[in-house]
């Protein structure tokens, strides 16, 4: 089963490269947004955010997008392929641990994101940075 390309994503992917933005409604064709391959039981996942950083070796920008599943969340990387235009997912950047919630999620300066996370059990919040080692995504900070 296929999740159709959410249209935030669409527009997040469309600023990000610099391209006129869509309007809602005519977000358009083809490309689709494969989110069971992350995660097969967040087939409905939602993107709540999107943040624009340099999520892996080369200099451009990539989409972070924050997917809000029915038990869970996380942070997956996203981009166009050049080549052929489709959209591609890079990989998982984070994924929730047990009571956690994402509170904010933002560009890291020096490539990947930077998450705020909170606890469902009173713990303080944790502000912690991820970005691509060359191999893998990890917790570089916080």
């Amino acid at each position: 089963m296929r999740a159709a390309l959410p249209a935030v994503l669409l527009l997040a992917l469309a600023a990000c490269e610099g391209e006129q933005p869509v309007r809602s409604g005519l977000v358009g064709p083809s490309s689709e947004l494969k989110i069971e391959e992350i995660k097969p039981e967040c087939a409905q996942g939602r993107v709540q955010n999107v943040a624009y950083s340099n999520l892996d070796d080369d200099p451009a920008f990539e989409t972070a997008a924050y997917v809000l599943c029915e038990k869970d969340w996380h942070i997956a990387a996203y981009a166009r392929d050049q080549k052929t235009g489709d959209i591609i997912r890079l990989g998982v950047v984070l994924q929730s641990g047990p009571g956690e919630q994402m509170l904010s999620m933002s560009q890291r300066i020096w490539g990947g994101v930077f998450v705020v996370v909170g606890f469902d059990d009173g713990r303080p919040r944790e502000s912690r940075e991820y970005a691509w080692t060359g191999s893998k995504y990890a917790q570089v900070g916080g």
